[in-house]
């Protein structure tokens, strides 16, 4: 699974928070149209955002 941190602060995520890509979103052509992340964040119920892949390259960071 892809590690990633975000560069920007955004729905209760704070900027530097990481997060796990759980799983992803294709179209017909196999493309990838979205990204889970699930955040790691002390929570009782984990956080999940999707991400569109210019989301993805615009606000996260691959570690």
């Amino acid at each position: 699974m892809t590690k990633i941190r975000t560069d920007y602060e955004f729905s209760g995520v704070p900027k530097g928070t990481t997060g796990t890509v759980i799983d992803v979103a294709r179209d017909d052509m196999g493309n990838i149209k979205e990204y889970a992340i699930q955040w790691d964040l002390p929570r009782p119920k984990p956080l999940v955002d999707w991400f569109t892949p210019d989301e993805f390259v615009d606000y996260l960071e691959v570690i």
